[in-house]
């Protein structure tokens, strides 16, 4: 994605990165440093590096725990993701960005913090109201324009169905 981001960064786009885990357990051999504190805030100054080269807003870091604290049970986990899907909501009423790019089912790579990640950001975009009342009606109204097609019953039918 980083291409993209840049891509329209670059066009004048305000492009928002919003990071939900804080890495501390993603520790790489080749690196040599251990998995913790230390590296949770390397992994934030790497993610601000990046935004930086792709040219976009600095990134929102929710800090939110590796791994959602699943090794801490249900309880744990349902925290974190009751956190997250507060930060997303509220990432949304403030921006109200135009799109939203996330994780698809897979995770990419199939990682767990990814897949919930993108499971819990699509049901919060899901759940926002994009458009109003006053739309659906002018949306129906359209419809009923198409008397060659439809009776109006057909499309009350379709509109509430």
């Amino acid at each position: 994605m980083s291409p993209v981001l840049a891509k329209y960064a670059a066009e004048g786009v305000s492009v928002y990165l919003a990071v939900a885990t804080d890495g501390r357990l993603g520790a790489a051999p080749h690196s040599g440093i251990p998995a913790g504190d230390e590296l949770a805030t390397i992994r934030s100054q790497e993610t601000k590096c990046a935004a930086e080269k792709l040219g976009i807003q600095p990134p929102i870091l929710l800090g939110l725990h590796d791994q959602m604290k699943m090794g801490e049970g249900l309880a744990g986990l349902q925290g974190q993701l009751r956190l997250l899907r507060e930060e997303v909501t509220r990432l949304f009423s403030t921006l109200k960005p135009d799109v939203v790019i996330t994780w698809g089912p897979s995770g990419w790579t199939g990682h767990p913090d990814h897949r919930l990640v993108g499971a819990v950001v699509t049901e919060v975009f899901e759940s926002q109201a994009a458009v109003s009342e006053a739309d659906y009606e002018k949306a129906r109204s359209s419809w009923l324009c198409h008397k060659s097609q439809y009776t109006p019953q057909q499309v009350d039918a379709r509109c509430t169905g």
